[in-house]
């Protein structure tokens, strides 16, 4: 099974990030029900929460993202944003108290949950570990996917945590054919029901760490998603939340995007935007053509 980042044998040389904490959010507030439904959604975005009645019981330090309750609002020397998290029993206006406390933007539940929770995860995103890595192919067939491959077993060599994704929409992905190989030999392990693109494609939500590892499939220690050929590119929704949530549980994540994006067969979610990642490394053939093709 693919293995998280407490599990791991550590690695003789650290990967990047590896001395930054895990992102934490305050909590202040001594409703019970605020506290149940923040943790609720910080345990969607994978961060801590740590909660506290009072300001002054609270460390003062770096946070992620701070939330308090209309029962704590910050002391008048907060500068800094605040979210104001209420529900309907808590505070009947919470915008009048905002317009008391300028630090506070508030947040009334259920109705802002879905905000709430993509605000934190962009929060929690600046802040993870987990590094991403991108290869793609300047044209079809200059072994992208054989790069991309090499990259991630070199790092799991080094002890590392490593998620290889596959992003090629395209009939040809090597990595498909990684997959389907080890299946065949029967080397193919981690969960016995993994998950693919048409399966994260359809959930509903937000997509947590510990649900992305626990339904994995591993090929020689590296954590391995792929899915069937498919003429349209997966939602840029999918990819992204698959690499927020790897970002949390692996030590690099490696985006096998193989073709040029924007087109049949190319990048899945690589429609306006591009493919996520922190380096990108590009492949080509020798040549004036492959030279062309390399050129943003």
């Amino acid at each position: 099974m693919p293995l998280l980042r407490s599990d791991r044998r550590r690695p003789s040389v650290p990967p990047v990030g590896a001395e930054t904490e895990d992102p934490s959010l305050l909590l202040v507030t001594a409703e019970p029900t605020l506290r149940d439904d923040v943790a609720l959604l910080a345990a969607v975005v994978g961060a801590r929460l740590e909660t506290f009645s009072t300001w002054q019981e609270a460390p003062n330090r770096q946070w992620a993202a701070v939330l308090c309750g209309p029962d704590a609002p910050p002391p008048e020397s907060r500068r800094d944003e605040v979210l104001l998290v209420t529900d309907a029993g808590s505070c009947a206006d919470p915008w009048a108290l905002a317009a008391e406390h300028p630090p506070l933007r508030p947040v009334p539940l259920p109705a802002g949950e879905q905000w709430l929770v993509d605000h934190l995860a962009a929060q929690v995103m600046d802040r993870l570990p987990g590094r991403v890595v991108t290869v793609m192919g300047a044209l079809g067939g200059v072994g992208a996917s054989t790069v991309a491959y090499l990259t991630a077993a070199e790092a799991a060599a080094r002890g590392m945590g490593v998620l290889l994704l596959d992003a090629d929409a395209g009939a040809g992905s090597g990595l498909r054919a990684l997959r389907e190989q080890a299946r065949r030999a029967g080397v193919l392990t981690g969960a016995s029901s993994a998950l693919d693109w048409e399966e994260l494609d359809a959930l509903d939500g937000p997509l947590s760490a510990a649900q992305l590892t626990a339904a994995l499939a591993e090929v020689d220690g590296i954590s391995l998603l792929t899915g069937e050929a498919s003429e349209d590119d997966a939602g840029p929704r999918a990819l992204a939340a698959v690499v927020t949530a790897a970002r949390r549980a692996v030590d690099l994540v490696v985006v096998d995007a193989a073709a040029t994006p924007g087109r049949a067969g190319g990048p899945r979610g690589s429609a306006g935007g591009g493919t996520p990642g922190d380096r990108t490394l590009r492949t080509r053939r020798g040549g004036r053509r492959g030279d062309a093709a390399a050129r943003p």
